[in-house]
């Protein structure tokens, strides 16, 4: 977990490291998005509440492919596999969050959103490992 190098200092394993930056950007993407998404429901009075799910979905679904473009990026390997490991525990917690706002009652569109999430996790994984680099 931990690593001495040279100058007797203590550091993070690469993973870890990667692991924590890819939560707080996966958060800060989500807060920033849901914010700005509800800011445009507050101002348009004329959106159905039937659209939440499919506004909440996308939120959560980019916050997630964009966690998961960072992982393969800085991993550089098993883009599907580290992007599903590493965005997991972030989406643990807004589903737990979203079952205890919700009575703990679990429904067909809850078992939609967290697979339409972790697929885009995987699938920003994989871009990010397949892309091609220019050289200069």
């Amino acid at each position: 977990c931990f690593c001495v190098d040279k100058n007797s200092k203590i550091k993070l394993n690469p993973f870890l490291g990667v692991f924590f930056k890819t939560q707080i950007i996966q958060i800060s993407v989500f807060i920033l998005m849901f914010l700005i998404f509800a800011f445009i429901i507050y101002s348009v009075d004329d959106i159905s509440s039937e659209l939440y799910f499919y506004i909440i979905s996308f939120i959560t679904a980019f916050a997630n492919f964009i966690s998961g473009f960072y992982t393969g990026i800085k991993i550089k390997k098993n883009g599907l596999l580290n992007a599903l490991i590493i965005c997991l525990p972030t989406n643990l917690a807004v589903y737990t969050l979203s079952l205890f706002l919700n009575s703990f009652k679990i429904d067909l569109t809850m078992l939609f959103s967290a697979v339409i999430a972790v697929s885009a996790s995987m699938l920003g994984g994989v871009l990010s490992v397949n892309r091609k680099t220019k050289i200069r």
